[in-house]
């Protein structure tokens, strides 16, 4: 999952190299607007009334330590400060409405105040300030678009206010340090990547989200721990939004066929929730005999006494496909089966794309290669007819032969 946007990311930094806007050289030259601009031991300060004028761009001088933007100015252009690397200190004035994309990226600035009256923060406002500590986003932001926050390693800590609706693909990407976040109660849309690559412990998603896209979060050294609603609709079949958890604890209802999205050790259902349960990590029909779903990453699955059914979708977790990096992966080190289990229920609670028509040996070998492994199986009812675990083997891609091996020769 680490590597799916490497491309992506790659765009984005030629970008910064193709697009060329020249640094002003006489910064202390008036302009003929109502804006004027002074530098004077390294601190740049912008005064007078209006928007800065789309030309007055400091990209790339070596003088600037610091900038002031007084309050009257109402708008920012792109790329205004952005590689000044020097710069470490700005303050922006409480009439700013607008911060231009790029605008502060590749700097030193350790802290910023958003404005209240800013309702966006631009594409890449702050990329790449890895020198960045604290943010305090202003009241009525509705929306962080793509790579605002992008690879800022000090950031340990945001808070997204109730205003934002939407955070866009990779807003914090490789914020490494970032250990907390606190979601607005506004928040819709959660895009690709937001916060993958961080080390956010715990995160409660609220209920007003409708929508995450691939890798949402993905905790780099640590599995992140997950409140989540349990009807949240994921935008690209079979993509997973939530990768490396420790336990996903769902605060609403659960639509099964969010579960192909998640990868997760544990799985906690709601108790109110009319049509399953989870036990040990694991869900079950609310009855407790249908064994609907195991945790992708639990490596010990101990099927718990009274489940009489297993579904072939528990253990369905590489559907062939072409989209191979984003397949939950599944190795199971011990797996039980009680001797309440009479039969393997054909029946799928997730919807799976079918096969392609025209799929190659290769790629079929590359989604056999990271499929279900199982080491060990343990079958309680000595009569159990190995035929019908045979079902559910062949429904899955995983080592068969070996398994029925090792069960042949107990």
């Amino acid at each position: 999952m680490k590597n799916i946007f490497k491309s992506l990311c790659f765009g984005l930094l030629l970008a910064f190299t193709v697009i060329s806007v020249n640094p002003v050289k006489d910064v202390n030259a008036a302009t003929k607007t109502k804006v004027t601009y002074k530098l004077d031991k390294g601190t740049l300060t912008v005064s007078g009334k209006g928007e800065m004028p789309k030309k007055m761009t400091f990209k790339e001088n070596k003088k600037i330590k610091k900038v002031v933007i007084k309050n009257g100015i109402t708008s920012i252009p792109k790329y205004a400060f952005s590689d000044c690397k020097k710069l470490k200190k700005v303050v922006i004035g409480k009439d700013v409405k607008k911060i231009g994309k790029y605008a502060f990226s590749h700097t030193k600035v350790t802290s910023v105040n958003i404005p209240n009256k800013v309702k966006k923060i631009e594409t890449g406002t702050f990329a790449y300030c890895k020198k960045l500590k604290k943010v305090n986003i202003g009241k009525k932001v509705t929306k962080i678009k793509g790579f605002a926050f992008w690879n800022c390693n000090n950031i340990k800590k945001i808070e997204i206010p109730n205003s934002v609706k939407v955070i866009e693909k990779q807003a914090f990407y490789k914020c490494k340090k970032l250990e907390k976040v606190k979601l607005g109660n506004n928040v819709q849309t959660i895009g690709n990547a937001v916060f993958q690559t961080t080390n956010i412990k715990n995160v409660k998603i609220p209920n007003s989200v409708k929508a995450m896209g691939v890798a949402a979060f993905d905790s780099d050294k640590t599995k992140i721990n997950v409140e989540i609603p349990g009807n949240i609709t994921v935008d690209k079949a079979h993509w997973i939004s939530v990768c490396n958890a420790g336990k996903i604890t769902f605060t609403t209802d659960l639509n099964i066929e969010l579960i192909q999205h998640l990868e997760a050790e544990d799985f906690e259902v709601s108790k109110n929730d009319p049509n399953y349960t989870s036990i040990d990590g694991n869900i079950y029909t609310k009855d407790g005999k249908t064994l609907v779903r195991v945790a992708a990453l639990k490596k010990n699955v101990r099927i718990v006494d009274g489940c009489e059914n297993i579904c072939t979708s528990a253990f369905l977790y590489t559907p062939l496909g072409l989209n191979w990096e984003a397949k939950l992966r599944k190795h199971i080190d011990n797996l039980f089966i009680p001797k309440t289990v009479k039969n393997i229920d054909e029946k799928s609670y997730i919807t799976y794309e079918s096969e392609p028509e025209k799929i190659t040996s290769e790629e079929r070998a590359k989604v056999q290669k990271g499929a279900v492994t199982i080491n060990n199986i343990q079958i309680e009812n000595k009569n159990f007819d190995v035929n019908i675990l045979s079902k559910l083997l062949d429904k899955v891609i995983c080592n068969k032969d070996e398994v029925l091996k090792q069960l042949a020769a107990k």
